[in-house]
């Protein structure tokens, strides 16, 4: 999904069949500023203009809504051939039946000072989504990668066509970054082309690691030494201070 970029929305959007229906309205838009406007490889699959995909888990989480609704959006539009749906293991390819509508506009001027505008998303948004990921990285790491590099763009646009957004790139930075950034072997695959392959999802959905048994053990072991030394030593004073009034 890409940050930028816009398209028209007619006003007749009013009569439509499920404008009223905020769930499936929201699926809509949300499927609309997703769709890839030029072709893109997904996989096996190679994305024609108008089509995205989508996994309903995912797309729940965006909208804030449950995976019935999404799946109930899906069948309002599917019903009304607003879309076609083909399914797969672990997602969905959306085809926008009707996409080319929303993406270009010709006024009615004189052909003299006719203007047609074209309402692709800026190819400038991909340029500004790579620099903004490797950026980060960069941060991060202290290294150099560069926005420019064609694999490296290649990679983060396969997770963006798989409806990933930048903020998720950030997340899996940090999280990795946590995970092996002090580990000398696992350091040096905290590069693009590891971070962004197809497991990006699993890095995004990493769970921290809770500290290990061993550790609190070694922790809990070091404060019990301390704690009978301190009173050693205490004991070791009051003792000297009995013998000394005994003494007397």
């Amino acid at each position: 999904m890409y940050d930028g970029g816009y398209f028209p929305l007619w006003r007749k959007i009013r009569s439509w069949a499920w404008y009223k229906d905020s769930n499936t309205k929201a699926l809509f838009l949300e499927l609309l500023l997703r769709a890839s406007f030029d072709e893109a490889d997904f996989r096996d699959h190679k994305l024609s203009s108008g089509q995205c995909i989508m996994g309903r888990q995912e797309m729940a989480k965006t909208l804030g809504i449950s995976e019935r609704q999404v799946r109930t959006a899906l069948k309002h539009l599917k019903a009304t051939s607003d879309i076609t749906v083909e399914t797969f293991n672990k997602y969905s390819v959306i085809t926008l039946n009707n996409y080319s509508k929303y993406q270009k506009v010709t006024n009615k001027r004189p052909a003299s000072d006719q203007q047609v505008t074209t309402y692709n998303n800026d190819k400038n948004v991909k340029k500004d989504i790579y620099c903004s990921v490797l950026t980060h990285l960069n941060s991060l790491l202290d290294t150099s990668y560069k926005p420019s590099t064609g694999k490296t763009r290649e990679l983060i646009q396969a997770r963006l066509n798989e409806g990933f957004t930048a903020d998720d790139f950030k997340t899996v930075h940090k999280k990795m970054v946590k995970a092996w950034g002090k580990d000398e072997k696992m350091r040096q695959f905290l590069r693009p082309q590891t971070l962004y392959s197809n497991k990006f999802e699993s890095y995004l959905n990493r769970k921290e690691e809770a500290p290990k048994p061993h550790e609190h053990r070694k922790k809990n072991d070091e404060r019990y030494k301390k704690t009978m030394a301190r009173l050693d030593k205490e004991k070791k004073e009051r003792l000297r201070e009995i013998s000394k009034t005994i003494g007397k």
